[in-house]
C-alpha cells in the first residue's frame, strides 16, 4: 500500500468533497487545475477517491468508503489542532 502524505490542502480538498459530495477540476477552489490532477490521481492510488463518470467534459470525483471515513477523521484532527492553536480549546 501506498504512503498517504497528509497536508492541509489535501484535508481542505477532502474537507470539500465531504461537504460536496463531489469535485471536477473546475468546482474545486484549493488547487490550479495541474495541482488538483496530480492530487486525486494520488488520492485515487492510496484508494480514497474514485471517478464517477465525466460531467461537462470533466471528470466527477467521489470518496470511497474508506475515503469519507478518513476524510471525516482528517477533518476532525485539523479543526482540533487549529482549536489547540488559536487557543479555543477547553481543557
Amino acid at each position: 500500500m501506498k504512503e498517504f502524505i497528509v497536508t492541509p490542502k489535501k484535508v481542505k480538498l477532502l474537507r470539500e468533497m465531504l461537504s460536496k459530495g463531489e469535485v471536477t477540476v473546475n468546482s474545486q477552489n484549493i488547487y490550479t487545475p495541474l495541482a488538483f490532477r496530480l492530487n486525486i490521481w494520488y488520492l485515487q492510488d492510496v484508494g480514497l477517491v474514485i471517478n464517477d463518470g465525466v460531467r461537462n467534459r470533466e471528470k466527477v470525483w467521489k470518496l470511497t468508503d474508506v475515503g469519507i471515513d478518513i476524510a471525516k477523521h482528517l477533518v476532525y484532527v485539523f479543526d482540533k489542532l487549529n482549536e489547540i492553536m488559536r487557543g479555543d480549546d477547553e481543557r
